[in-house]
């Protein structure tokens, strides 16, 4: 199995696949939004959150700003066990 990209450009390359007129809905979080989630992240812990809040997802919860802060957390939690 690949790995997911999780950038801009692997976004844009999955969604390639498909035809431009094709109906779709998104929610995407960018890097920057985690300045507003806890701004003391580090740029891998912003990244780890993201790769976090993927495999955790449930789509009944949602991209909530509190479910990617719970992932910031989490991933800020880990600096004490390391």
């Amino acid at each position: 199995m690949m790995k997911r990209e999780f950038t801009l450009a692997g976004l844009i390359a999955s969604l390639s696949a498909f035809s431009p007129d094709t109906p779709c809905v998104a929610h995407v979080w960018l890097a920057d939004d985690f300045e507003v989630i806890d701004p003391e992240l580090t740029p891998g812990e912003v990244a780890a959150a993201i790769e976090l809040a993927d495999r955790m997802l449930d789509a009944d919860i949602s991209l909530s700003w509190g479910f990617m802060r719970d992932c910031a957390e989490s991933v800020k939690a880990r600096r004490e066990t390391e």
